[in-house]
């Protein structure tokens, strides 16, 4: 039963009594009611008003029960992969965002970790951290092709490299069952040194990929394959994640996201180039995570 706020109810009932005596009042004498009976008739009806009123709002229809309208996704998703000491403006952005949206940075030092730490990088990560955003690290796997020995060296100097980050990004993945067993091996790796995964075959995947991850990125194109040929999954899930491009106006992108959340989607990025680089913040940044 829905909560009942007993204050406000008498408040209505107080500040709409003169409008519910005139309209009793009307009914009676339109039904034939005079004298004695008619007060004793208006006061019977006025002293079973509250309990009317408290008793259609406990027990109203579905129907005018309202939903909020969801405004912003719960997490956006931001490939962001030069270096800082070449792109700082990119990562200054990213660190004046102020949101209640959860962020989500991926991190690309040098096509993975690279061979030895990066002072800058790891300075970039620390503040990221401190900001409250969760960070990830870029491993290619070459569709299965890659041998999975690399991915597990890569996550191993990842995580002694940066130790802060909270997971790694797995780019170029197959959607093919075939080798899910070789993305089982890299989750549960992943999982060993307490890291989060998230896989990016880029398109949809079967039901089985989402037990070896945390999220999944099941479209990675541009924006007008979304809204003219995109066949929208049959099922949403809170762990699919939608990278849009070439989305070249303001009013686009504003629509884009609409367009997202009116079917259930709740984590997204919407960037301005195509093909993107990955090398700079979205221009609609501010849109997608405000209200």
């Amino acid at each position: 039963m829905p909560y009942v706020n007993v204050k406000v109810v008498r408040k209505l009932i107080k500040e709409q009594k003169e409008k519910i005596v005139q309209g009793i009042s009307k009914l009676l004498r339109k039904t034939g009611e005079k004298g004695e009976n008619f007060y004793v008739t208006l006061k019977t009806l006025l002293l079973a008003f509250p309990l009317i009123f408290l008793l259609s709002s406990c027990g109203g229809s579905s129907e005018s029960q309202t939903v909020p309208k969801q405004t912003t996704p719960k997490a956006v998703l931001i490939p962001l992969y030069p270096h800082p000491n070449s792109y700082r403006e990119e990562y200054e952005k990213v660190l004046s965002l102020n949101s209640k949206v959860d962020i989500l940075l991926v991190v690309n030092p040098s096509n993975g970790p690279g061979s030895n730490k990066d002072e800058s990088f790891s300075q970039v990560v620390d503040k990221l951290k401190e900001k409250g955003f969760l960070v990830f690290g870029y491993i290619y796997s070459s569709y299965g092709k890659r041998d999975i020995s690399q991915l597990r060296s890569e996550m191993d100097k990842y995580t002694q490299f940066y130790p802060k980050l909270d997971g790694f990004f797995i780019d170029e993945v197959s959607n093919s069952l075939s080798i899910f067993g070789y993305y089982s091996q890299v989750y549960t790796y992943g999982k060993s040194l307490g890291k989060r995964i998230i896989l990016n075959p880029g398109t949809t995947v079967p039901e089985e990929f989402y037990q070896v991850s945390d999220m999944v990125v099941i479209f990675e194109r541009d924006s007008n394959f979304l809204l003219q040929g995109y066949n929208i999954p049959s099922r949403v899930s809170d762990r699919d994640c939608l990278l849009v491009y070439g989305v070249d106006t303001q009013e686009k992108a504003l629509y884009t996201k609409d367009y997202l959340l009116k079917r259930g989607f709740s984590c997204f990025y919407i960037i301005d180039e195509n093909p993107p680089t990955w090398f700079k913040l979205s221009p609609y940044i501010g849109n997608l995570i405000a209200d």
